[in-house]
């Protein structure tokens, strides 16, 4: 099995965790992006770290997992630059989103339609992140330290929690579009 550099891999409708480590390790050398779709996963992403060092986006679409998603090893992950979630119509349960911070190059989250079980603080100082999309998690009732970023050009917090922006609107000076309808 030959793959070329930056290479993107898809998972759909995998339930077999052994044939997903399986094939991950099989191109772990060249695959930079990686995509999940209705794929039942561990709730910790740390095999995907394991197997693939240097991941460049991550897209975990309906996924089901066994437990909260513990997003926690992503913060080992130092060439992340994407970031997508779509938990509608599964219920996903997120922890530690706040790990994020760590990834220096992570410049694009989508975390859409989950419940997010810690506060969202650390993502202000996410160095590279331009756009932060939130829409749809519960449990997002604030905008923790996002004021602090230097670099954040979009928030998209609607069908969340957050009723007051006040102190991301007056102290994120990057910031060109803010979304809360």
């Amino acid at each position: 099995m030959s793959f070329p550099n930056g290479y993107t891999i898809q998972f759909r409708h995998t339930t077999n965790y052994k044939d997903i480590v399986e094939t991950l390790r099989k191109c772990s050398k060249w695959v930079t992006h990686i995509e999940f779709s209705n794929c039942v996963i561990p709730p910790n992403l740390s095999f995907i770290l394991d197997l693939c060092q240097q991941v460049e986006s991550l897209k975990l679409y309906g996924c089901q997992f066994n437990g909260d998603l513990d997003l926690s090893p992503l913060g080992e992950c130092k060439n992340l630059k994407i970031l997508c979630i779509n938990g509608y119509h599964k219920g996903t349960l997120i922890q530690n989103i706040g790990c994020l911070q760590w990834c220096p190059k992570l410049h694009t989250v989508y975390v859409c339609g989950c419940t997010i079980r810690t506060p969202a603080s650390g993502l202000g100082q996410c160095p590279s992140l331009n756009e932060l999309n939130l829409s749809g998690c519960k449990g997002v009732t604030g905008v923790g330290d996002l004021g602090d970023s230097t670099t954040l050009h979009t928030v998209v917090l609607i069908g969340t929690g957050v009723t007051d922006v006040s102190s991301l609107e007056k102290r994120c000076k990057s910031l060109e579009t803010l979304d809360i309808v």
